[in-house]
């Protein structure tokens, strides 16, 4: 089972700087990828940004219009002002900010995508896969039943939290933290990529095409849930989607489902149910 993810931001060139690289917004890019995808008859979920929706109504929409895309939430504005959460780290026990404050992040997130959609979401993955000790009970509060936050190659299924919420882990290369592209360019004589964020091994577009696949084929083989992190932006100013499109070529011959539905794809319980 293959679970094609991505997230979506709001326009702010100076925060997300792939944006600088594209002539487009990346919730237009966003109806490019799902238009590709489905053309492939791939299911793909997208978490995105409360802002971006209430910035970009008619755009979702459209991506709407495709019966292959779920969406799920990413916060509200991706944790700014920058200043405020500094703060928050500083003098509080969390990043994301005191229990009440990030409840009402998670809820405004939320009636935003109810808002342009007209449904309620069940899926969710935290900016920068930021959470702490209030985080999944607040989500679980608001109906959220599967989060896509941890990233790990060690893990090969989804993991129960606690009474109700799944988790389902990014277990391949993410494209963001690991591709030369945009603002994280190729520096002769570097290891890693120049640019923020940077860590770990690196890869132009066609060598992160070749690893992630070979992720996927070995948790086949293992019969685990292979989750993919390719960001349309990424997608986008790297080679305007070409390879995406490989991508999507590829993950034809395998069963994909939305994010929504790992929790009705198990093969076994989880540990603690019947």
């Amino acid at each position: 089972m293959i679970f094609l993810t991505g997230d979506v931001h709001f326009k702010n060139k100076k925060l997300f700087g792939d944006q600088q690289f594209m002539s487009v917004s990346e919730a237009e890019a966003a109806k490019k990828y799902v238009d590709i995808a489905d053309k492939y008859g791939i299911k793909a979920t997208l978490f995105f940004t409360g802002k971006s929706l209430v910035e970009e109504p008619k755009t979702i929409k459209d991506i709407l219009k495709f019966k292959n895309i779920e969406i799920g939430g990413h916060t509200y504005n991706a944790y700014q002002p920058e200043i405020l959460y500094r703060l928050f780290k500083k003098f509080t026990d969390s990043v994301n900010g005191p229990e009440w404050w990030q409840e009402r992040d998670i809820k405004k997130t939320i009636t935003a995508i109810r808002k342009t959609t007209g449904e309620n979401i069940i899926s969710w993955r935290n900016h920068a896969y930021r959470y702490d000790r209030y985080t999944y009970n607040i989500l679980k509060k608001y109906g959220i039943r599967v989060v896509s936050n941890d990233v790990t190659t060690k893990k090969r299924f989804p993991e129960k939290i606690n009474n109700t919420i799944l988790s389902l882990p990014i277990n391949t290369t993410p494209d963001h933290e690991h591709l030369y592209h945009g603002e994280k360019r190729y520096a002769e004589g570097v290891k890693e990529s120049w640019g923020p964020y940077s860590k770990g091994n690196f890869y132009f577009i066609d060598k992160w095409f070749e690893v992630l696949k070979g992720e996927i084929e070995s948790i086949e083989r293992d019969g685990g849930f292979a989750t993919i992190l390719a960001h349309p932006s990424c997608m986008e100013v790297t080679d305007e989607m070409e390879t995406f499109g490989k991508l999507c070529d590829f993950l034809s011959g395998y069963k994909t489902a939305f994010v929504k539905e790992a929790p009705l794809t198990l093969p076994y319980p989880l540990r603690g149910e019947d």
